[in-house]
């Protein structure tokens, strides 16, 4: 596959766990996904692009069933077909063994493995896997937790990165007008794959018209980030040394006092 650098990737997905239903229902923006402004929503994420009818598969990898690898291959083979992007979410350790050669066989460009628990990916099943795909060709990220990836100037990331560009989901970019301190217009650049983003912008827009509620902005963003709420699990990740939802809300804080510092000023 030689998709050119205008061309959307083709993109799919297995995944193991609910997130992996969660991020692809994000993607292509499905009727009441987001539901949690309740009776102040404003439809924020009809201003946006979506990708409805733009990934080319979603499988859920049925390893219940299976015994060893060698039972579950024919029928993961079944679903399997050339692809820019793979994104491969909580496969067992078991499977991820034979993965490298499977994304060479069907001409998988590129793959990356969200950890929103360290548990779905060992530092050492994550070693091995790297130096398979390397030696392969193969462009890869691990993003701990999946609101971690970001772009990167190697032109060994050329793929992941116009994966972050075309569909615009990673670390989160986000803008903010302000008038007299207060927002009153938010932009979601880049969200968080599991599209916590639009919701936090809309709930710091709206919260801060409630004239009780004198909570620091940190607050509010530590509360909007539950209130979704965040996918990282409340345990270590021994790569990350910490626990995965820390990280996570230090992503969240970090970019959404950025966007209210560097916030286009309204008079």
């Amino acid at each position: 596959m030689n998709s050119s650098t205008n061309d959307l990737l083709q993109i799919g997905f297995l995944y193991n766990d609910p997130f992996g239903v969660r991020v692809i229902n994000n993607l292509i923006n499905k009727s009441g996904f987001c539901q949690q402004c309740g009776p102040l929503c404003i439809n924020c994420r009809i201003l946006y692009p979506w990708f409805a009818g733009k990934i080319k598969y979603a499988h859920k990898l049925e390893w219940e069933d299976c015994e060893c690898v060698e039972d579950c291959l024919p029928a993961v083979e079944e679903k399997l077909s050339s692809l820019d992007v793979l994104i491969c979410i909580a496969l067992p350790s078991e499977f991820i063994e034979v993965l490298p050669a499977l994304l060479k066989k069907y001409s998988i460009r590129a793959v990356i493995f969200p950890v929103e628990n360290g548990e779905w990916l060992s530092a050492h099943d994550q070693m091995v896997l790297q130096s398979q795909l390397k030696i392969s060709g193969i462009q890869y990220a691990f993003p701990r937790p999946f609101c971690n990836l970001s772009e990167s100037n190697s032109p060994e990331k050329s793929i992941i990165n116009r994966f972050i560009q075309q569909f615009h989901i990673g670390k989160p970019i986000v803008q903010f007008s302000t008038q007299n301190g207060k927002i009153i217009k938010t932009q979601v650049i880049q969200s968080s794959p599991c599209g916590a983003t639009y919701f936090i912008a809309q709930y710091l827009r709206n919260e801060q018209l409630n004239t009780w509620n004198v909570d620091p902005l940190e607050k509010r963003i530590s509360v909007a980030l539950k209130k979704y709420p965040c996918t990282a699990v409340k345990t270590r990740d021994d790569t990350l040394k910490m626990i995965t939802r820390v990280k996570a809300e230090q992503i969240t804080q970090e970019v959404f006092k950025e966007a209210f510092d560097q916030a286009e000023k309204i008079d």
